[in-house]
């Protein structure tokens, strides 16, 4: 206990008198600023690390047509047409599997239709090719799987054709009762007269 006193008196006295060399000293000036002091995180590192990168948002589609499970999905942002197929549970036995692009990006709110075999379709810009509804021959199924189209409203389109032998323009579809420019906008990308 003693010795151990001794040390410890000694210890001090070098440390307090400056002959310990100043390079091995563990003296620590009280003028040293430790608030000063920066810590480096993520949020001031000079490029800090994006812990949330896009790979964590997401979209909402819809799939409809011609597969197992119809429906709404939530899918990656960076998620393609094949990717929503197979959510929806894959191709029904009467899908025109070679109508959609599944190799395409999709988008968020995207409605992706994959029609029947029965159904018509045409080339579109990009080179795909996607359905679209011939207002002039379509049957009420066909009809209303057009956005805004129920029942009732395709038996309308069908009832307006026979007696007036059919669409000249796909803007013809406004003369049927019920159908205005607001729903016009919503399907005449989807619609074609022969």
């Amino acid at each position: 206990m003693i010795k151990k006193s001794i040390f410890i008196i000694i210890s001090s006295f070098l440390l307090f008198t400056g002959c310990a060399d100043d390079e091995d000293s563990l003296f620590v000036s009280e003028s040293t600023n430790y608030e000063s002091t920066e810590i480096i995180t993520a949020e001031n590192a000079e490029n800090p690390i994006d812990l949330e990168k896009n790979n964590t948002e997401e979209i909402c589609v819809y799939v409809c047509g011609a597969v197992n499970a119809p429906g709404v999905y939530t899918l990656d942002f960076d998620a393609r047409v094949a990717d929503a197929l197979e959510m929806a549970g894959g191709f029904r036995e009467d899908a025109r599997r070679e109508a959609v692009n599944l190799a395409k990006h999709i988008e968020d709110a995207e409605k992706i239709y994959f029609p029947t075999v029965d159904e018509e379709y045409t080339e579109d810009t990009d080179g795909g090719e996607s359905a679209l509804v011939n207002i002039n021959n379509a049957d009420i199924k066909e009809l209303t799987r057009l956005t805004g189209i129920g029942e009732s409203r395709a038996k309308d389109i069908i009832n307006y054709r026979e007696k007036n032998g059919g669409f000249k323009t796909v803007e013809d579809i406004m003369k049927v009762s019920g159908i205005k420019q607001n729903l016009f906008d919503k399907i005449k990308d989807s619609i074609t007269v022969g």
